[in-house]
């Protein structure tokens, strides 16, 4: 298995414990004025969580023009994530009803089924089965947390990294301050944006 390469601008952040010469001619983000929309595929849910993190990132220079499918990716993933985690509650939420109609009629005094909340079905045959949504959940969590990773949205990515500090106007003169990876994504307006021409 080979090695990532890790970004030059990370290297920096992070003080290039390789020691090896970094790439002067990387490409750099192209940072527009503000953070860039929500593409219009992205369903609600999707759209939220961008809108939730998209200044962050674009405030760290994470989200420029090239970052966008990325960043919607992630969007994607999370939304999915989040629809798997809905229908699984919403089978539990069937099932216990079901479960308690025909215990109302039909109890006998023995004990009452486990309660699985939806992560277990019961095939035709009567056999307990991991329910297939929880194989599509835990997918589109590992989806999620994959891209968040290529953005520095895990603590462990974001622990690695060490962000100036911008001034609160972009734009404006102020001494640069050193920032922890937990001020990671509570950081100000940037003080080096470059509108992009029309």
């Amino acid at each position: 298995m080979t090695r990532r390469t890790v970004p030059t601008e990370i290297k920096k952040l992070t003080g290039n414990r390789s020691k090896k010469p970094l790439n002067k001619a990387e490409p750099k983000p192209t940072l527009a004025a503000a953070p860039p929309p929500p593409p219009d595929y992205l369903d609600e849910v999707g759209a939220a969580e961008w809108n939730r993190l998209a200044r962050p990132l674009w405030l760290n220079a994470l989200l420029g023009a090239e970052d966008v499918v990325v960043f919607a990716a992630y969007c994607e993933a999370f939304s999915d994530w989040q629809r798997y985690n809905e229908m699984i509650a919403e089978q539990g939420r069937r099932e216990r009803a079901a479960r308690d109609a025909k215990m109302a009629f039909d109890f006998k005094g023995g004990a009452m089924e486990s309660d699985f909340g939806g992560m277990v079905i019961a095939t035709t045959n009567g056999n307990w089965v991991q329910n297939p949504v929880m194989g599509l959940r835990n997918v589109a969590r590992r989806e999620c947390i994959k891209f968040g990773t290529e953005l520095g949205l895990t603590p462990c990515s974001r622990s690695k990294i060490n962000v100036p500090r911008g001034s609160n106007l972009p734009g404006a003169e102020a001494p640069r301050a050193a920032a922890s990876g937990a001020d990671f994504l509570n950081r100000g307006p940037r003080d080096n944006v470059v509108p992009l021409k029309a």
